[in-house]
């Protein structure tokens, strides 16, 4: 739809624990696990995500409890809400290449929720534009856009542009993170 051109990307299993915000982690934040697996690779995930951005002070060992970790990074996620208007959110997270068994410690009594998801990525050739479909474990489908930008008014306008090409189609937009959506075993 959006005539970009792009190539394929390997297929995840995704799925979600259930976990509990640590104690000292700055308010109004959760605590989101994931495991990702692709054909011969695996990655574990503990991010925070709330309304705020994070200072460096919120940066301490005991708020990011994956062993083995090989990356970390902040992200200020922009999202086109249904209704138009604009959300900000803001994640920490660190990642670990290790097994879900040696990157997450037992003291995090982390269970599976049970929503398995599976993902197909793509990515325009310039690598500007990510595309995942979503197959979620209740039977429907959803797909996310996203791109990485500044944060100026001109890339917002050009991002909305895209959605709005999209929605022109009949694509609804929804308001919550695929992490909400993924999470939730019911329909959406």
């Amino acid at each position: 739809m959006l005539a970009l051109a792009s190539e394929r990307k390997a297929t995840a299993e995704v799925r979600h624990y259930e976990v509990k915000t640590l104690p000292g982690a700055p308010s109004g934040v959760s605590a989101i696990l994931r495991e990702r697996r692709t054909p011969g690779k695996q990655e574990v995930t503990w991010k925070y995500r709330g309304g705020e951005e994070f200072s460096s002070s919120d940066d301490t060992p005991l708020l990011r409890p994956i062993r083995q970790e090989s990356k970390r990074k902040d992200e200020m996620d922009i999202s086109l809400l249904a209704d138009g208007k604009v959300k900000r959110s803001f994640s920490r997270s660190g990642s670990s290449k290790a097994s879900f068994a040696e990157a997450v410690p037992v003291e995090l009594s982390a269970t599976q929720k049970g929503c398995d998801s599976t993902v197909l990525r793509r990515e325009s050739k310039d690598g500007r534009y990510k595309v995942e479909e979503w197959n979620l474990a209740n039977g429907e489908k959803f797909v996310e856009l996203s791109w990485n930008a500044d944060d100026t008014s001109s890339k917002l306008a050009t991002f909305q542009s895209l959605v709005a090409r999209l929605v022109a189609t009949g694509t609804r937009p929804v308001d919550r993170s695929k992490t909400e959506i993924g999470t939730q075993c019911s329909a959406v």
